[in-house]
């Protein structure tokens, strides 16, 4: 929650939460489609994972 009301503060205009939530929803499908369905609950997309991080580090 912290994590949406940050990105929200810093780029209120640039990123609002649901195209925040579109990427996030873009990311999980093409590795999905990178490493097969069957490995995408393996992958830690929350906002304090490294790998969300690396996506995302434009937000700050």
């Amino acid at each position: 929650e912290m994590f949406k009301k940050n990105a929200a503060k810093k780029n209120a205009t640039e990123y609002p939460y649901l195209i925040l939530k579109k990427k996030v929803n873009l990311i999980t499908y093409s590795v999905a489609n990178f490493f097969g369905p069957k490995h995408v609950h393996k992958i830690d997309l929350q906002p304090n994972s490294e790998l969300f991080k690396v996506f995302f580090k434009d937000l700050g």
